[in-house]
């Protein structure tokens, strides 16, 4: 059948075989690279990438950004010597993102607390009731902690 999909098993062995490739390729540029560093700059530069002729360097700082910048010039003069087809050398932040904060619980109004205290009232002693009682004497509690 003409239109029918691709299985996965199919494409995966050859997209993955073609990551690997990549990935190997952008490591050994980045040792090439490293090597061809001061040893400080050699140990911020923290990975490459080839696009067509430019090499992007990637860092983790600005501040490294900028001493790296001044060691572009003579390591293009280098690769370029050796004959690698690379004509200019980017230089990029790429920071972590941050962490996320964690953020305080959204507590439902005073009212609806008030609501909740006035189901689990009721004389029942079921589970229902019981599982209210102790959800609006915890709403309770934090409300009043917060002030």
């Amino acid at each position: 059948m003409a239109g029918s999909p691709t299985p996965l098993s199919r494409i995966l062995p050859r997209s993955s075989a073609t990551l690997l490739a990549k990935l190997r390729q952008q490591q050994q540029w980045l040792d090439r690279i490293r090597g061809r560093l001061p040893q400080v700059l050699a140990q911020r530069c923290n990975s490459c990438t080839l696009s067509g002729s430019t090499l992007v360097l990637y860092t983790d700082a600005p501040a490294w950004s900028f001493q790296l910048r001044f060691a572009v010039p003579k390591l293009l003069q280098e690769l370029q010597g050796e004959g690698a087809a690379v004509t200019a050398v980017e230089i990029r932040v790429a920071t972590p993102p941050p962490e996320p904060r964690p953020r305080p619980a959204r507590l439902p109004s005073p009212e609806v607390t008030e609501l909740i205290q006035s189901y689990s009232s009721g004389a029942d002693d079921d589970p229902l009731n019981q599982a209210l009682r102790r959800l609006g004497g915890t709403l309770d509690e934090l409300q009043r902690r917060r002030g």
